[in-house]
């Protein structure tokens, strides 16, 4: 998946070296694979991520949610 998502944002030029990205992380499987796939394009691209916490409102366990991606960003360096 993550060679897809590589050749996908060269081909369309979706980043540039140097890019700062700030991204909305829920703690739900969607946004944390996001954040795994931008983790490694980090590398790539020289990327400076940012991440915010998106609480929706709709899961009882969104409070601890923030907890996971706040620990999640500190293992992930950012």
């Amino acid at each position: 998946m993550l060679s897809k998502v590589r050749d996908y944002v060269k081909k369309h030029q979706m980043l540039q070296k140097g890019d700062t990205l700030v991204v909305g992380v829920s703690g739900g499987a969607d946004s944390v694979c996001l954040l795994f796939v931008l983790a490694e394009l980090r590398l790539d691209y020289d990327l400076e991520l940012l991440v915010v916490h998106v609480n929706h409102g709709i899961r009882e366990e969104a409070g601890q949610d923030a907890d996971y991606v706040k620990n999640l960003c500190a293992r992930l360096e950012i």
